[in-house]
């Protein structure tokens, strides 16, 4: 079953103050390949759905964002780094689909999935 994005927000609003598990699968461009896996662990503190109307000459900020506030960490083939400024966030391009699974929910974009579990 589909769901929306205000659903998982509301989803992550209700989850505030746990720990939440992210895990971010960068797909390469045109294919349905994963290039690239990151984990996130985030105290999840705040939600906010950017919105804007703005065009964006280089295309680099999305329409619509979803930002996490909260302290925690990213694990990348690269290493562990912390959340910089204390913020995660999930550009939602192109066609964005939303599926709860269990106990997690999963958003997958043009460019990336991420799998959301407490």
């Amino acid at each position: 079953m589909g769901h929306s994005i205000t659903e998982l927000t509301d989803w992550l609003q209700e989850i505030k103050g746990s720990t939440v598990f992210i895990k971010k699968e960068e797909l390469s461009t045109g294919l349905n390949e994963v290039m690239d896996t990151d984990e996130v662990k985030l105290s999840l503190e705040g939600v906010t759905l950017r919105e804007s109307m703005d065009e964006h000459i280089d295309d680099y900020l999305e329409n619509q964002e979803l930002i996490l506030q909260g302290t925690g960490s990213i694990k990348s083939d690269n290493g562990e780094a912390q959340i910089p400024n204390d913020m995660y966030e999930i550009p939602l391009a192109g066609a964005v689909s939303v599926t709860k699974e269990g106990d997690s929910i999963k958003v997958e974009t043009e460019k990336a999935a991420y799998t959301f579990k407490v």
